[in-house]
């Protein structure tokens, strides 16, 4: 984001803020992702970047209780948008978190889901069932938000996105779901997963794994979390002596 922010290009800053207005929506920081959503609406109007980054902004809109104003954003979005999965999908998702009747809700995000299906779009499926299922919890419709959320969980982990993985199995803890904090999965770390794990075996810090890979360090403890859950260990001190069995954990 530094380098994009130091170029005198008003695309390339744009594409900063699209990264760093994603990373603190998923990070739970929704006044910063506000504000970075209306910094790029200033460098690249509704409907003219290449990259969707509307539906984001119409989700903390939401989240924050801004419907109006999210309205009017996904009109300005839908006038101005050409038809592709990922835009089609994530006008969807948008139209099913704005929906206030939970039938059309549902077909909305139901849409949005099989047209990320189709697509091979993992990352917009699982952040669809993410979404679907905290609806559905808020709405009491606790049994059919597990399934949602569990789908959510798992899709996202499988993709290496472990801030959204963390935050959907924290909704399926709260509609009475049972997550597995200890099995361990052999081979099971993701190729990013893998290299913090080596870092931070190596005795690296949060802060210095994240000056390495250019992620926050909170995004570096989620991906210990991830980590220490699937390799069904506690802490740092028991992934060094895991590694001591496994050459693969070796930094």
């Amino acid at each position: 984001a530094k380098l994009l922010l130091s170029s005198p290009s008003r695309e390339h800053h744009a594409s900063a803020w699209i990264g760093l207005g994603f990373l603190s929506l998923v990070e739970g920081d929704l006044a910063a992702a506000d504000r970075a959503y209306r910094t790029i609406r200033e460098l690249s109007p509704v409907g003219t970047s290449l990259v969707r980054w509307e539906p984001e902004w119409i989700e903390v809109l939401v989240r924050s209780g801004r419907i109006d104003e999210a309205r009017t954003i996904l009109d300005e979005l839908v006038a101005a948008t050409p038809a592709s999965p990922a835009a089609i999908g994530a006008v969807a998702r948008a139209r099913g978190l704005l929906e206030t009747d939970e039938a059309e809700a549902a077909a909305h995000l139901g849409s949005a889901v099989a047209v990320f299906q189709a697509a091979g779009n993992k990352v917009g499926e699982g952040r669809t069932e993410l979404v679907w299922g905290e609806r559905l919890r808020r709405a009491r419709r606790r049994a059919e938000a597990r399934d949602h959320l569990a789908r959510a969980a798992q899709l996202l982990e499988d993709v290496g996105a472990p801030l959204l993985a963390e935050r959907a199995n924290a909704e399926l803890r709260a509609a009475g779901g049972v997550v597995d904090e200890t099995a361990s999965v052999e081979g099971a770390l993701t190729s990013r997963e893998l290299a913090i794990a080596r870092m931070v075996v190596g005795g690296a810090s949060n802060r210095e794994v994240g000056a390495r890979l250019f992620i926050s360090p909170r995004t570096v403890e989620a991906h210990l979390s991830a980590i220490f859950r699937k390799l069904g260990v506690r802490n740092r001190r028991e992934l060094s002596a895991r590694a001591l069995d496994d050459v693969v954990l070796q930094p």
